[in-house]
């Protein structure tokens, strides 16, 4: 599971959590998912995953570059592959 993750500053981004039962859930340590254009700079949030026929997964995820509560980010949609590895 992708998950957001908020920190104090309201900076947000995305963390990846296992289950075997999806009741319990363990977060894997180092998988950080931050913005790295000017427009997602302070905030990646609210991930959709698609499993796509090659295997690979599509991410759709929201961005900002305004860390604020009151969610005026400048908000736009970006897109991100994973691919596992072999």
């Amino acid at each position: 599971m992708l998950y957001t993750g908020r920190a104090r500053n309201e900076v947000r981004r995305l963390g990846l959590a296992r289950s075997t039962d999806r009741v319990h859930w363990e977060k894997v340590k180092g998988f950080v998912i931050e913005g790295d254009q000017p427009w997602n700079a302070k905030v990646v949030c609210d991930p959709h995953v698609e499993l796509q026929p090659n295997g690979h997964l599509k991410v759709w995820f929201g961005g900002g570059d305004v860390a604020h509560p009151a969610e005026r980010i400048h908000g736009q949609i970006g897109l991100g592959e994973l691919i596992p590895e072999s």
